[in-house]
């Protein structure tokens, strides 16, 4: 029995690596050493949903390779995009078919950048360690709930008069009225589902009956409105600058890409919202941008509209970050996310004269301030990227204070004023009486 498990191990093993080896044989190839456009146009920039039908995918990827700090950094150049399981599988099988990246790890000379290119096999039939992903139909299941059949019955009353003559006697039968009352044959059913949604209890209360209540209460700590959002997102992308007291932003996109998917996250779920302008986005995106209008429609009846600039992300680096700054004979701990420093000088020292070098090659700087420093001077070193974007980066100049030269000063004027006003009282004295007056 055990020989039979190890040599079935072995065969889906087989499989496994056949099924590697062909996908790295038949995938898209990597390539290293390649410009922005090339590598731009080679990956994918869109959100992929790999069907049931295809089962797999080949999802490309392009990195910038910048060596900062004697060693590489890795950055992907297309970060709004990704792929997906038709079949619900959140963790597929992944491995990098092709690489044109491995050889930018480790060391490296300062002052470089190129573009490189990663081709990934996603394999939605299975999971992560290989075995097979068992998908399954969900089935859709239909709640029907039978109204209660009410029968009701009413008999006319049935009045019955007529004399019967008795031995003489006349005997008047009372009215009789029978009235049946309604028998139901379905038992009345209630359903109660409590959702909370954001500090908001939502109580439907659902009866057998036509009517349905629907309840709303607000904890009295909070006052929200009804167009609050929780979140908007671009292409599955959470905007971070968006919130309830801001309604503008603005976005760029790859070139070719003529649509974005707009999801909004309402704070209440009576509430509404349309999307328009995300769909037919031109090639040629004018300067001002194209807006992309996101209207909200409160379940009040209040309305929101959130505007969404649009432009193209140019081939031109937006890198505005340091690689170094140098000082001969001081120490700087320097990081480049890091925009702030201090260095000690002494006082005669009267400029700095920092090396610097930009995180990217087209990248250039401009230093102010460093000349005539004195204690907290500041100086200040402006990086422009190459499409114009800037960066700061901060020193302030510590030197020796001269405080105990002003202490001594004072010192020696209080000395000098109080020896003056004992000889001044001492003179004073002597003299007294040494005048007449006639």
């Amino acid at each position: 029995m055990k020989r039979a498990k190890y040599i079935l191990l072995l065969v889906l093993s087989l499989i496994s690596f056949t099924m590697v080896t062909n996908a790295a044989d038949l995938g898209p190839k990597a390539t290293s050493s390649t410009d922005y456009a090339t590598c731009y146009s080679f990956a994918d920039k869109y959100r992929k949903t790999i069907t049931l039908n295809e089962g797999y995918y080949y999802y490309k990827y392009c990195y910038r390779a910048t060596c900062s700090n004697k060693s590489y950094h890795l950055a992907n150049m297309v970060q709004l995009y990704g792929y997906s399981c038709q079949n619900g599988n959140t963790h597929p099988y992944l491995v990098v078919t092709s690489d044109g990246c491995h050889a930018y790890t480790g060391g490296c000379s300062t002052n470089f950048t190129t573009y490189c290119t990663r081709v990934f096999y996603i394999d939605c039939r299975r999971t992560t360690n290989g075995s097979q992903f068992n998908y399954t139909t969900k089935s859709t299941t239909t709640k029907t709930t039978l109204r209660p059949t009410t029968r009701t019955t009413t008999k006319k009353p049935t009045t019955t008069s007529s004399k019967r003559t008795t031995t003489g006697k006349t005997t008047t039968k009372k009215p009789t009225t029978t009235t049946k009352k309604p028998t139901s044959s379905t038992k009345k059913t209630t359903k109660t589902t409590t959702t909370t949604r954001g500090g908001i209890i939502i109580t439907p209360t659902t009866t057998s009956s036509s009517t349905s209540t629907t309840s709303i209460t607000l904890p009295t700590s909070e006052k929200k409105k009804s167009t609050d959002i929780k979140a908007v997102y671009v292409n599955d992308r959470k905007i971070s600058n968006l919130s309830n007291s801001k309604d503008e932003t603005s976005i760029k996109i790859p070139e070719g890409t003529n649509e974005v998917d707009i999801r909004v996250e309402l704070e209440y779920a009576e509430s509404t919202y349309t999307v328009t302008g995300n769909t037919n986005i031109p090639d040629d995106i004018p300067d001002e941008g194209v807006d992309i209008i996101v209207d909200i429609k409160g379940y009040d009846g209040n309305t929101r509209k959130i505007t969404i600039n649009v432009n193209r992300q140019t081939n031109e680096s937006d890198d505005c970050k340091l690689a170094s700054i140098y000082v001969e004979k001081y120490f700087v701990d320097f990081s480049k996310n890091t925009t702030d420093y201090t260095i000690e000088l002494p006082k005669e020292v009267k400029t700095l004269n920092p090396d610097i070098v930009t995180s990217d090659e087209n990248a250039t700087f401009k230093i102010e301030g460093d000349e005539n420093l004195k204690n907290n001077s500041k100086i200040r070193i402006e990086v422009i990227a190459q499409n114009g974007d800037k960066c700061y980066y901060n020193i302030t100049i510590k030197k020796p204070s001269n405080t105990w030269k002003y202490i001594l000063v004072i010192i020696m004027l209080v000395v000098i004023l109080v020896v003056a006003g004992i000889l001044l009282m001492k003179y004073l004295k002597k003299s007294k009486g040494t005048y007449k007056y006639e």
